[in-house]
């Protein structure tokens, strides 16, 4: 059995870099910057190297080795040559980043208007505040270098306060032993590197050098010797699967939720933006429908919970259910064919936020972490924009604990 990754002294020394990085970015950003652009100008190059040694002398994932290789050593010569042009791409970069965050922030106030609900006003400030925050990007990139540098302090400086709060848990154990889970603001890292990993899972399970590695990601552990699976959250990977960014639902005993855009004739902005349904199925026959008719690979993650979890979790199943009208899909369309083969149910939701789909905003993954949050295991993203890469790295982070309710990590295939 593999040993957990993440143990108290890891992580307290995570906090303090971060800690570190973010107080060095908030009070000497200019002298900040440059150090950093020092020392890229020698680890980029040298990577490089690395990786095209590797590429030259192992067979084994040689055309990964390669592209790796000659994109660091392409960012080294520009860095090098061109510094103003590298900083101008980041902060274009970035620019269009907050810009999606923009129009994610006020489709979903719109959406809130027209539904009826509350929190459209917040969201439509939200979503003017990163218009202008884009706009200064977008527009003077060199002088956006600096606020951005700043923004980047304070998330340093929150992602090590969240790392120090997962470094004393782990230390006491209260996650399992105490069972002292509660809900909490938690910072995920930032979605331009998280949006691919399904993309990246795929790949390492699709390549017979990584079968090795890939068997050893299927086990279980937990310092807690009684605790058992209650919950399961399922990662579905495909090329096909939401253009390659894959989808979440969940299992809460043998029962399978999963949320998504069912419905095409109610699809606007290019499906974007749908009505909301909610499927029941049994966990057996939804699996196996999943891996043979739909040939995707799935990557679960078990999750031990106590009565009074599995009791919340239920209740914040039950309350997304109520006021649902149960649909019928047409008859010659794939969801009809996945009714007949595994007796799944469509639910159409007709209150609250989940009753329209957003594929930015109130998605498969929003609505899967707020049923997981009902157990206290949520991750309340503070970015606008949650993907099924950002909760598989929250997912995969917990479940590298030693004292962590997340026990289990499941290859299907």
């Amino acid at each position: 059995m593999l040993k957990k990754a993440y143990t108290p002294t890891r992580l307290f020394a995570e906090s303090l870099l971060f800690f570190a990085a973010g107080l060095m970015l908030l009070f000497r950003p200019e002298r900040t910057l440059a150090l950093a652009l020092d020392a890229l100008r020698w680890l980029l190059p040298a990577g490089g190297a690395v990786n095209l040694v590797e590429w030259l002398l192992h067979g084994r994932r040689r055309r990964v080795a390669l592209v790796k290789g000659a994109a660091l050593l392409a960012g080294g010569l520009v860095l090098a040559f061109l510094p103003r042009a590298m900083g101008i791409s980041i902060s274009l970069v970035f620019g269009l980043w907050m810009a999606l965050n923009c129009l994610c922030k006020l489709l979903y106030a719109v959406q809130l208007r027209v539904d009826g609900e509350g929190g459209w006003l917040a969201n439509l400030l939200a979503g003017i505040m990163h218009g202008l925050f884009a706009s200064l990007l977008l527009a003077y990139p060199l002088r956006g270098i600096l606020p951005l540098t700043l923004l980047l302090g304070l998330y340093s400086l929150g992602y090590g306060l969240f790392t120090l709060g997962d470094a004393v848990r782990e230390l006491l154990g209260t996650d399992v032993k105490g069972r002292r889970v509660r809900q909490r603001i938690r910072i995920s890292p930032p979605v331009l590197l998280t949006a691919l990993i399904p993309q990246w899972l795929l790949r390492a399970l699709n390549d017979p050098d990584e079968a090795e590695e890939i068997e050893r990601w299927t086990r279980r552990e937990t310092n807690d010797g009684q605790a058992r699976q209650d919950l399961e959250i399922f990662f579905h990977l495909s090329k096909d699967t939401a253009m390659g960014m894959g989808h979440v639902d969940i299992a809460l005993g043998e029962r399978v939720y999963a949320y998504g855009c069912y419905d095409a004739s109610s699809n606007r902005l290019f499906g974007l933006i749908s009505d909301g349904v909610l499927v029941t199925a049994e966990r057996e026959p939804y699996i196996a429908y999943c891996l043979r008719n739909e040939k995707k690979k799935l990557i679960s993650f078990g999750v031990s919970l106590d009565p009074a979890q599995r009791e919340s979790v239920r209740a914040a199943a039950a309350r997304f259910m109520a006021g649902s009208e149960q649909w019928t899909p047409p008859e010659d369309s794939h969801q009809a064919d996945f009714a007949r083969s595994t007796g799944a149910v469509f639910h159409k939701l007709r209150k609250g936020p989940f009753q329209t789909y957003n594929a930015l905003k109130t998605n498969c993954v929003a609505l899967a972490d707020i049923l997981c949050g009902a157990s206290g295991l949520d991750l309340m993203n503070l970015q606008g924009i949650i993907t099924p890469g950002t909760y598989y790295a929250f997912l995969n982070r917990q479940f590298l604990r030693r004292n962590s309710i997340v026990i289990s990590r499941t290859v299907y295939r």
